[in-house]
């Protein structure tokens, strides 16, 4: 069975964006952390914190 990594990231994202929570949790990838730096490039979210299981990330309202 596979995972959809780059589906799951951006459902993380619209989620927090629903929810209003700024702050959010994502499980560590290299794609998922690959996206991730597109998006701080491009001034859509800063990344907090970085560890092996997961990224924090703060969405830029």
């Amino acid at each position: 069975m596979s995972k959809d990594t780059i589906g799951n990231l951006l459902t993380y994202i619209r989620n927090a964006g629903m929810n209003k929570k700024r702050t959010f949790r994502i499980p560590y990838t290299n794609i998922s952390e690959n996206i991730v730096k597109i998006l701080l490039r491009e001034g859509l979210n800063e990344k907090v914190k970085e560890n092996r299981e997961f990224l924090l990330l703060r969405l830029l309202h």
